[in-house]
């Protein structure tokens, strides 16, 4: 690559990004694990201990993990829209350029993956 070129695969920002809503959404359904824990102990003399745990945990923690989901959805953005604006800038940057020249600019081959200049 020459020097002051920028290459960004944003095929690969909205790769990161997808896993990203898939953290937030595994943050959504941590909920519903909590609920069936407490349900698997029961409520029985001898484990209200447990369970009372558990619900301690899980009323801090759920406070946690919203700003924690929170924080990854806002952030599943950012990414897309870096892939976006990316996207829009090489195209208009491309349309600027004089017919034919386009064609004519080197190509670099794609190295298949590890960190981009």
């Amino acid at each position: 690559m020459a020097p002051g070129q920028l290459r960004v695969d944003t095929d690969d920002l909205r790769l990161r990004a997808e896993g990203l809503r898939v953290i937030a959404t595994e943050f959504q359904v941590a909920e519903d694990l909590v609920d069936a824990l407490q349900g698997a102990v029961g409520i029985h003399r001898d484990t209200e201990w447990l369970r009372d745990a558990i619900g301690t945990f899980a009323s801090t923690w759920r406070v946690r993990r919203e700003r924690l989901r929170e924080n990854v959805v806002d952030l599943e953005g950012f990414v897309r829209q870096v892939a976006d604006s990316l996207e829009a800038a090489d195209g208009d940057l491309a349309a600027r350029l004089p017919r034919g020249q386009l064609a004519a600019a080197p190509r670099v081959p794609d190295s298949g993956g590890g960190p981009r200049d």
